[in-house]
């Protein structure tokens, strides 16, 4: 195994050349690419675990809240029916029953044709479950799917 000072004493040109590179390079992105390029390798990878930990979970709190938000939306405001909730959460039981039970078929229907609409006019590869097209992509063409079919599948 090679003595930490040793394999510090290597890197002095990598950083060189970084310097310079970070002088002309006015971009965010830039920098932060030249900087991933010039770490080792485990710190590379704990910044770029970081990157995708934090995007993961600012897109599942926009999921919870866009969750909560049609909730609220369809049965509480439309329907007139209180969800129960559990006790970390407020502990009410909730509507007995429903002011206007025959809205529930009605808004899962016009949920299924408006998502329906979605994919077929915005993004047609979209279509089932994605799986096999997903795959594909990994093994074919990294680039295959595009952005308007990840936020269409979302």
């Amino acid at each position: 195994m090679v003595p930490l000072n040793k394999r510090r004493a290597a890197t002095p040109i990598r950083r060189e050349l970084y310097n310079q590179v970070s002088k002309k390079s006015k971009n965010a992105l830039g920098r932060i690419r030249l900087h991933l390029e010039a770490a080792h390798y485990l710190r590379k990878w704990l910044w770029i675990a970081s990157g995708i930990g934090v995007v993961a979970g600012l897109g599942a709190v926009v999921f919870y809240t866009a969750l909560g938000f049609a909730t609220h939306f369809f049965l509480n405001y439309i329907n007139h029916y209180q969800v129960p909730l559990p006790r970390g959460e407020g502990n009410s039981l909730g509507s007995q029953s429903f002011v206007r039970p025959l809205l529930i078929p009605v808004v899962v229907t016009a949920g299924a044709i408006a998502s329906g609409v979605i994919v077929s006019r915005f993004a047609p590869e979209a279509k089932g479950h994605g799986t096999d097209a997903a795959i594909s992509a990994v093994l074919h063409n990294p680039k295959g799917i595009r952005l308007r079919a990840i936020a269409v599948k979302i």
